[in-house]
């Protein structure tokens, strides 16, 4: 994270990049003031963490959650190289592949793959 006099030297911009573009999170106060951009940056970390234990947004799952996705994940293999270069060709709109379900399955497979195993690496 950032310390005050990291982002005090910052410009304008680029703490309004940095909020809304790096971190998707609005200022706290008149956007046009530069401590607006400064507050939220330093205070959402706290923020977040206070939402989770309110069980706001994300919610703490229970270890035996979390194992029966390492068990999913475990299930569903590691892709060969040819597979993630099948669903970024799909992904592209630009494939060749024989049939239109071996795509769909192929990236909803990835997808769910994907989405698991960074649900999983969060907690």
């Amino acid at each position: 994270m950032f310390t005050r006099t990291e982002l005090e030297v910052k410009s304008s911009r680029a703490l309004c990049n940095l909020c809304l573009i790096q971190y998707g999170i609005q200022a706290i106060g008149n956007p046009a003031d530069k401590a607006s951009y400064i507050n939220a940056l330093l205070t959402f970390p706290v923020v977040a963490c206070k939402q989770v234990l309110e069980n706001k947004g994300f919610k703490s799952p229970m270890l035996s959650q979390v194992q029966a996705l390492e068990a999913t994940l475990e299930a569903m293999g590691t892709p060969t190289p040819e597979q993630p270069a099948l669903l970024k060709v799909t992904m592209e709109g630009s494939t060749t592949a024989p049939k239109k379900l071996t795509i769909t399955y192929f990236c909803s497979l990835s997808l769910t793959s994907y989405e698991l195993t960074h649900a999983v690496h969060r907690f």
